[in-house]
Formats: structure tokens, C-alpha cells, sequence
């Protein structure tokens, strides 16, 4: 099975929620982001809207974040001259500690919960784009980033 297919496969149940931006957030430029995909399924976001939208991860539902998270991770993985910018919120957000105790709310309510296959989808992501020179990506951030995803995963099977 190819990665993507793998991707897509652990999240396949995700649907679309209704509340796609989280209105609660101040209605600045993340929020304009998630706002401008919401409307989209997710087969429908493409490199260019991504790349203009990159900040939308942050100011989404935990479900929104959910349903869209696994298309983000598929189209970064495409070949590309330039650096994905909206993998950042991804791995921004995975950098959180090493401890749980270090793990905001916001965090909780966004990781916290999935399935194994989603979690095991993610971090054959972060391997894959730790092993392509083609994005410049930090290998200790995405190091760090694999130990939270796997730490997740144990605290669900808590």
C-alpha cells in the first residue's frame, strides 16, 4: 500500500462537519484561511489553494482539523520546487513536548482521540518527509513531532 493510500484509508470515516472555522478565534488571517476552504470537500484543495490558505489548520474545528488533515498530508508529499508552507500548522502544532503535561487544550482537543491507523498514517508522513531532502524541513522538528504522534497513540490506548 502506498502512503497516500494509507493516508486517505485511516481517515476515510472522517466527514465533513458543518462548523468548518472555529468562530471563536479572532477574525484574522488563519481564520480567513480555514474560511476560504470550508466551503470545499477535501478532494477539491490542490497545492495552489493549500499554499494560499496555508494557515486554515489553526483556526479550524477539532473535527474540521480532522476531515481536512489527512488531504494536506497527501498534497504535501507532491513533487514541488517549493517549500509546502501549510505543513507548518502540522508540524507546529506536533511540536508540542515530549511530556503531556506540556499540552495545551487546544492541542488535546486536535489530537487527542483519533484512531491508531490515523496515527500510524501520520507518522509514516513524518518519516516520508524526514526522508525526502525536497522539502527542507528540520529533521529534530520532525523527530520530536513523530515522539508526540507516538505518544498520542499510547495515551489513547490509556
Amino acid at each position: 500500500m502506498n502512503l497516500s493510500h494509507q493516508i486517505n484509508e485511516a481517515f476515510a470515516t472522517r466527514q465533513m462537519p458543518e462548523l468548518v472555522a472555529d468562530t471563536s478565534r479572532p477574525h484574522i488571517s488563519d481564520r480567513e484561511d480555514a474560511e476560504s476552504v470550508s466551503h470545499l470537500s477535501r478532494e477539491k484543495l490542490d497545492w495552489s489553494l493549500l499554499q494560499k490558505h496555508a494557515d486554515a489548520l489553526y483556526a479550524m474545528t477539532p473535527a474540521a482539523f480532522r476531515y481536512y488533515l489527512p488531504r494536506f498530508m497527501v498534497v504535501a508529499m507532491e513533487p514541488s520546487d517549493i517549500t509546502p508552507l501549510f505543513v507548518s500548522p502540522i508540524l507546529q502544532m506536533l511540536d508540542a513536548g515530549p511530556d503531556e503535561s506540556y499540552w495545551s487544550d487546544r492541542f488535546r482537543h486536535f489530537w487527542l482521540g483519533m484512531t491508531v491507523a490515523e496515527y500510524e498514517a501520520v507518522k509514516a508522513w513524518l518519516v516520508f518527509m524526514a526522508s525526502s531532502d525536497d522539502f527542507g524541513l528540520d529533521d529534530i522538528v520532525l523527530a520530536r513531532c513523530f515522539d508526540t504522534v507516538d505518544l498520542l497513540c499510547r495515551a489513547g490506548d490509556v
